[in-house]
């Protein structure tokens, strides 16, 4: 997992990076390792800053929060995971209940994981952007013995504050990645949220939409944005997006650079979204 730190200072940005043994490094804006410390006991997944110089770290079975202090890392708590799945696919509220636990993680930093099987959405300010969370798993058993053997449920459940239902969402095959745009951010704020899926399509839908428990599935606006389209592609071909992440095009406005990596490849590969569509 990577992040540029969105809190930095001009000649002062921050680099995180975080590596399979649970590593986390920071680097300087000029490549410069400043520091690096172990911080998590299996592969890093996602990076998240909070403030500046002060990041969660997600691992498959919690979290730390780590600060950078006088060019120093270091460990300011540890937290276990709140979420967990059962093996039909269900999602509990709480860790003991399910064989894979789930980390929440927000949905407009990229992740690389195997599953995300559900969304919290939250409307902020009236609607003006909307605060989405996705319930991700790194677990090698989920890849393994539900997504493997296609025994992993092909639905994206979205549920609102307090995990109250609002919809589940047949995507025709199990969730991988959420990526949200509809941030905070007015520069970056689209009303589009991306949903990988594990058959390597990636579908964008809209944010104000799919809050709204009034509009029926049927309604909801689905754009598919990339699909695998070799013919001769193998089952298990399938899968080999690793992760993805978007940006919106800097000519265009109405178009969005849908970014992505796949297994064993050392190339980015980019998709144009265009919004219009």
């Amino acid at each position: 997992a990577v992040l540029c730190d969105r809190f930095d200072v001009k000649g002062k940005s921050l680099f995180y990076a975080g590596d399979q043994k649970g590593n986390l490094y920071v680097l300087g804006e000029r490549g410069d390792l400043i520091d690096q410390i172990k911080c998590r006991d299996g592969p890093i997944f996602a990076i998240q800053d909070i403030e500046s110089r002060k990041v969660w770290v997600y691992s498959d079975k919690g979290k730390s929060v780590v600060i950078l202090q006088n060019n120093k890392l270091s460990i300011q708590a540890n937290q276990n995971s709140k979420f967990s799945m059962g093996l039909d696919g269900t999602v509990y509220n709480s860790r003991k209940k399910g064989e894979f636990p789930l980390e929440a993680v927000k949905a407009d930093v990229p992740v690389r994981v195997y599953g995300t099987p559900r969304i919290m959405m939250e409307e902020v300010n009236d609607n003006e952007y909307v605060d989405i969370t996705g319930y991700s798993t790194d677990s090698e058993r989920f890849r393994r013995d539900l997504v493997e053997d296609k025994k992993a449920q092909p639905t994206l459940e979205v549920v609102g504050r307090g995990q109250a239902s609002i919809r589940t969402i047949d995507v025709g095959a199990p969730v991988k990645q959420v990526l949200n745009m509809m941030v905070k951010n007015t520069k970056d704020r689209r009303d589009a949220v991306y949903v990988l899926t594990c058959d390597d399509k990636i579908t964008r839908f809209k944010a104000s939409e799919l809050i709204d428990e009034n509009i029926e599935n049927d309604s909801l606006t689905r754009q598919l944005v990339y699909e695998n389209d070799d013919d001769e592609a193998e089952n298990e071909d399938l899968g080999d997006i690793e992760s993805f992440t978007a940006r919106p095009d800097d000519k265009d406005a109405n178009t969005v650079n849908v970014l992505f990596i796949m297994r064993d490849s050392d190339e980015m590969f980019i998709a144009k979204d265009n919004l219009d569509n």
